[in-house]
């Protein structure tokens, strides 16, 4: 049953693009010790808008907080962030009006991700561009992968570094916060060489699924 009252959202994909490529992205997380990154196979008439969401639910995150797209000096954001106010002075573009193809035209090509008002960043860049066969349907998918992003609220980079220098202090008010933003994660211990591929996957795949609903009006959260 649809939900007519829901109100009108962006599409996933661009339907008036032809040809559409499979465009093999990295995402690596910066500001670490240790590697951290991931590859995906991206239709290339998707929204920057939503595969911002996608890669960093792919890296890990939550995906609670802002999530700023840049590339050559242009931010590229939702209109909910015009509306609070975020880029005052900033020039900015509608990610749900810009396609991955539009910012990544030939391998090697890159573009930045920041994550949180803390900072962190992730470099995306374009691996390769490749044709769908015949009997595959364009959507996007967790490839593979390597290291276990920070938690959440850990006050970026330089938080992160505090925290794994006093983990082993009990008496540090460091391993104490690093403790708490583990357990709001769900997570006991932090082991920074974790990857599941599959739980991620299914991350990616569960979005994708969810926003088909909400774009259809079928998603009815009650």
């Amino acid at each position: 049953m649809r939900n007519k009252q829901h109100p009108t959202i962006a599409p996933m994909f661009n339907s008036r693009h032809r040809n559409i490529k499979k465009y093999i992205i990295n995402i690596e997380l910066q500001g670490t010790s240790y590697q951290v990154s991931r590859k995906l196979s991206v239709p290339s008439n998707t929204f920057v808008g939503y595969l911002g969401e996608i890669l960093i639910l792919a890296m890990g995150w939550s995906c609670k907080h802002i999530i700023r797209i840049k590339k050559d000096n242009i931010e590229y954001v939702t209109p909910a962030d015009v509306r609070r106010g975020f880029l005052d002075n900033v020039k900015w573009s509608n990610s749900f009006e810009i396609t991955v193809r539009d910012l990544l035209k030939r391998p090697s090509d890159q573009f930045t991700i920041y994550y949180e008002v803390a900072g962190w960043k992730h470099i995306i860049t374009l691996e390769s561009i490749e044709t769908y066969d015949s009997f595959e349907y364009p959507i996007i998918d967790l490839l593979s992968g390597e290291g276990c992003c920070p938690p959440d609220d850990c006050g970026g980079p330089l938080g992160f570094y505090l925290m794994q220098e006093d983990r082993h202090d009990r008496n540090s008010p460091n391993y104490i916060r690093f403790k708490d933003r583990l357990s709001r994660c769900g997570l006991k211990r932090f082991n920074e060489k974790q990857f599941n591929l599959r739980e991620l996957k299914f991350r990616v795949q569960d979005y994708q699924r969810l926003m088909a609903y909400i774009i259809e009006g079928e998603y009815m959260p009650y």
